[in-house]
């Protein structure tokens, strides 16, 4: 199972980045040169510009302090790299840039000015400068530049994995934690403490790294968040935007004053078995519930006016949409409520599901809706169902051959697919799970309903 996520997260990256980029498949990036920097823009065909954004790849020059600017050849700057410059001691990033994508091997670089707008340091963006390996700039594994942290080391000396990195004290005057990645997301900290002066936190970083984190705490002179018990909250509780990876406890129930969910809130939990829900509880994104591999039951209050559930499934208040079966409910054989007609993106996702039956009355399945129910043998789908969308059973033999993470044992395999000839779900399969060229190479397979 530890591989099978781990892939999944080198997947969801990929998908992610793909999700993110501006780019059309008309539209190519395109490298230039001015004065001393490289750069490059996004075109269309027809050689004009895509967008007023611009990236610069790196810089040639030999100012010992560098002024990374905001606008080049008129364009917005919006992520910056500079790489194996020795003349370079300092460098200041101008307003408005936003990510630090490599400062690597700038073998003098002792000093780093960021501005307000920066929200991303790469990993190993700052290897091999001085500034990195002047000790005074480290706090046990962080890296502070300015007032932000901008990299936390996860090896010690040798080179060797740390698995749990113990707790992270954010030191008071520290206003913002930049989004870096991990290399490995195995690897994260017991216990964060927040001061009063952080106002900015990258959210889906500590669902992203933090697999051992069980106790968030914010002090509480903090005017942006708050936490009770160990869990993250904006200031008021009216926002649930952290519940730690590794929190003991076999239930947990909502505090009345949240209405909304974070999008990544209980991501990656595992431990948590039950979740009450409240009343006031009206929004919760269809992200916020992937891979809670504990999680055997939800409990919604009958009071709530969006949400309701029913022996432990999540629905919407009139039952028209499952929005999320438990990854260790009890049933393994289950058949879709005659009420239902939207099978929710993620619903399914990573459960121990064994045979699902969808009603008459569904008439759509969502992107992600069976991702990675890996003990998924047998789906019957009525021909009712008009609308079935990509990777609703995860990757099939198309994705699988376009995929670079193509490893078999991430793919639902042996799945049987009971359909009508004609219908959605038979040219789902159709598309996605037969190779025209080699029949045997598919991983599912199909039977006919007459």
């Amino acid at each position: 199972m530890k591989k099978i996520i781990s892939v999944f997260l080198c997947i969801l990256t990929v998908t992610s980045a793909i999700t993110l980029s501006p780019l059309t498949a008309n539209a190519k990036y395109r490298t230039y040169k001015y004065k001393n920097f490289e750069y490059d823009f996004a075109v269309n065909t027809d050689g004009k510009a895509y967008d007023d954004k611009i990236n610069i790849l790196n810089y040639y020059g030999e100012e010992k302090e560098l002024v990374l600017p905001a606008e080049l050849k008129g364009k917005k700057v919006v992520r910056v790299s500079v790489e194996n410059n020795n003349y370079v001691e300092s460098i200041t990033v101008s307003e408005g840039i936003e990510e630090i994508t490599s400062f690597f091997g700038c073998s003098n670089l002792n000093q780093i000015k960021l501005c307000s707008t920066i929200k991303r340091f790469e990993d190993w963006a700052i290897r091999n400068t001085a500034y990195y390996n002047n000790k005074d700039n480290w706090d046990g594994h962080v890296l502070y530049v300015d007032n932000y942290i901008a990299q936390i080391e996860q090896r010690d000396s040798q080179g060797n994995l740390i698995n749990d990195l113990g707790e992270l004290n954010i030191r008071e005057g520290t206003k913002k934690l930049l989004y870096f990645s991990f290399d490995e997301h195995k690897t994260g900290f017991s216990k964060i403490s927040i001061p009063a002066s952080l106002t900015s936190l990258p959210l889906e970083w500590f669902s992203d790294y933090n697999r051992q984190l069980c106790e968030i705490n914010v002090s509480k002179s903090n005017k942006k968040y708050a936490s009770k018990d160990g869990i993250l909250y904006n200031k008021n509780m009216t926002k649930l935007l952290c519940y730690p990876q590794a929190k003991s406890g076999y239930s947990y129930r909502i505090p009345e004053s949240v209405t909304t969910i974070n999008p990544h809130a209980f991501e990656y939990n595992n431990t948590l078995k039950e979740l009450r829900i409240t009343k006031n509880v009206n929004r919760i994104p269809k992200t916020a519930f992937n891979v809670c591999l504990a999680l055997k039951a939800f409990k919604v209050s009958s009071k709530n006016s969006r949400y309701s559930s029913k022996g432990g499934i999540l629905f919407n208040k009139n039952k028209t949409t499952l929005i999320h079966f438990p990854s260790k409910h009890k049933k393994v054989k289950y058949k879709i409520p005659a009420s239902v007609n939207k099978i929710y993106n993620n619903a399914f996702r990573f459960s121990k599901i064994k045979s699902v039956t969808i009603s008459k009355s569904v008439k759509r399945v969502c992107s992600g809706a069976f991702f990675g129910c890996f003990n998924l043998k047998k789906i019957r789908i009525p021909k009712t169902v008009k609308r079935i969308e990509a990777y609703a059973f995860g990757y099939g033999y198309k994705y699988y051959e376009e995929s670079e993470f193509n490893d078999s044992d991430f793919y639902i395999q042996n799945l049987t697919f009971i359909v009508y000839k004609g219908s959605a779900a038979y040219k789902y399969y159709r598309k996605y799970a037969v190779d025209k060229d080699n029949k045997d190479a598919c991983f599912w397979k199909v039977k006919y309903i007459k």
